[in-house]
């Protein structure tokens, strides 16, 4: 009788061996591959945001979209759903899922409700109820936000003398800012509190930023983050461009 042959415990343990190490290897380049193709789609939706900026500033004398309210907890349109610039460019982008990245680990939700709200994890913790939206916009994800330098506190000098809130003629313009090509506009940040930590590590950070979290995989994309700027370009840039930068980035006043 012939015997057959097969393969001894020796020879399976050396293809398997093979195996885990084949894909030890080849696993990071894949997730690294999958993020780079998520870092290119976001970049793609942040160069049409910034299209549509530009659309919007020159159909209102070259002024940025101002946000209608502060906080949006009680006051003065505390309630009107197209108080955010998310809203206000809507008729220029025509598509509410630019502002969903796809390497986003906290986002902010739009909640089912007779007017759609955006819930951060800090409004779900407060019982907040949010901040207003359009009530279409329910079930979608904002993950993107906009320069609070530029749509709330654009006017320093007003704030210096002592004004309170936000004067009510509109927003910044495009020519009394010092270095258009160089300041944010949006990026990948539910909120962009001018310089502040969880804008760079907007993975990892939130009201505080531990050291330990002020890394590359704190950022959003592989190190960085997708910006766009006040002359409608839109690029991808390191977290340690921003930091040892933040100032001149998001001041539209720096010298």
């Amino acid at each position: 009788m012939k015997r057959r042959k097969g393969f001894t415990l020796i020879e399976l343990l050396v293809v398997i061996a093979i195996i885990a190490i084949l894909a030890a290897i080849l696993f990071p380049v894949f997730s690294r591959a999958r993020e780079q193709a998520r870092k290119t789609a976001c970049l793609s939706n942040t160069k049409q945001l910034g299209q549509a900026l530009m659309m919007y500033i020159q159909d209102w004398d070259e002024r940025f979209p101002l946000l209608g309210c502060w906080g949006c907890g009680g006051g003065a349109n505390a309630d009107d759903p197209m108080y955010s610039v998310h809203a206000k460019i809507q008729p220029y982008t025509k598509n509410i899922s630019l502002f969903d990245c796809p390497s986003a680990d906290t986002s902010d939700v739009v909640a089912e409700g007779n007017i759609g709200r955006i819930r951060s994890p800090l409004d779900r913790y407060l019982g907040s109820t949010g901040r207003p939206c359009p009530v279409e916009w329910a079930g979608h994800w904002i993950d993107i936000g906009f320069n609070y330098w530029v749509v709330c506190f654009w006017d320093f000098s007003y704030i210096k003398r002592g004004g309170g809130g936000i004067p009510p003629i509109g927003g910044i313009t495009l020519a009394s800012m010092t270095h258009p090509s160089e300041l944010v506009i949006a990026g990948d940040s539910v909120m962009m509190n001018g310089c502040a930590k969880h804008i760079i590590w907007a993975n990892a950070c939130s009201a505080q930023c531990f050291p330990e979290r002020q890394n590359d995989d704190g950022a959003r994309h592989m190190g960085g983050a997708n910006l766009v700027f006040a002359d409608g370009h839109a690029k991808w840039l390191h977290w340690r461009a921003l930091n040892e930068n933040c100032d001149r980035f998001f001041n539209p006043q720096s010298p």
